[in-house]
């Protein structure tokens, strides 16, 4: 119960920070509440010898990623292009991100561990881009969550539960519309192998292909208001 009071605090404080500092937040509250589920989804990856491959290149998704200057010229609706867009746009200062998840992150020594665990971090913004969700703080809770019900740790969950319980007790109206776009988001997820597919293979596939290929819906109606109506500062945009 302590711990779970200590995150909803760290939670409380994510809405004040700026967009680079807030994965700091996410960190600590994945460190409260634990990485049983994420433990157990890393060793279930981990039994196939094609996503071990993976994790095993010389040039990892993460590597790859962290230039991502070098998709600036790729082709338009190209996931590399979509990710240098995401990137950009949201001016992310990406080595303040990198030493938030190395300084908050899970400790581990196990070196094919660790290479899991970097390409979970990477995951993050390619559910943003892969299922076009923003980063408002729905569409942040959106890509939390959908991390969680992939097999993340507990942590991501509860943030995207403490978001729904604190949206409707401000705004109950909101409630009927919310509760859809969540089972929404569930639905969107269901019996999609993320962490398997070959991302960093398809980084000049158009998005709209890859989409096909994993068996992602559009975004529902429900998504598209709460993604509308949400910012930081908990007042609902208005247009």
């Amino acid at each position: 119960m302590i711990n779970l009071l200590k995150a909803y605090y760290q939670w409380s404080k994510i809405q004040d920070n700026s967009p680079d500092e807030r994965p700091k937040r996410v960190f600590r509250i994945i460190n409260l509440l634990g990485n049983k589920r994420y433990i157990k989804a890393r060793n279930t990856f981990l039994k196939s010898s094609k996503n071990v491959s993976l994790l095993n290149r010389e040039e990892t998704l993460s590597k790859i990623l962290k230039q991502y200057n070098r998709f600036e010229n790729y082709p338009e609706g190209s996931l590399g292009k979509e990710y240098y867009n995401f990137m950009r746009g949201d001016e992310v200062d990406y080595a303040k991100f990198i030493t938030a998840y190395k300084e908050d992150g899970a400790k581990i020594e196990n070196k094919l561990h660790k290479k899991f665990d970097e390409r979970e971090k990477d995951l993050h913004d390619l559910i943003h881009i892969i299922f076009g969700y923003t980063r408002s703080r729905f569409g942040e809770g959106a890509t939390l969550v959908t991390q969680y019900w992939q097999g993340g740790a507990t942590g991501l969950g509860m943030i995207m539960l403490f978001g729904v319980i604190r949206t409707i007790y401000k705004w109950p109206s909101s409630a009927k519309t919310l509760l859809i776009a969540c089972k929404d988001i569930y639905k969107r997820q269901k019996n999609i192998d993320l962490r398997s597919y070959p991302f960093e293979d398809n980084l000049d596939k158009s998005v709209g292909q890859i989409r096909k290929e994993l068996g992602v819906s559009p975004p529902t109606k429900a998504i598209n208001i709460c993604e509308r109506f949400t910012s930081w500062s908990w007042t609902p945009q208005k247009g």
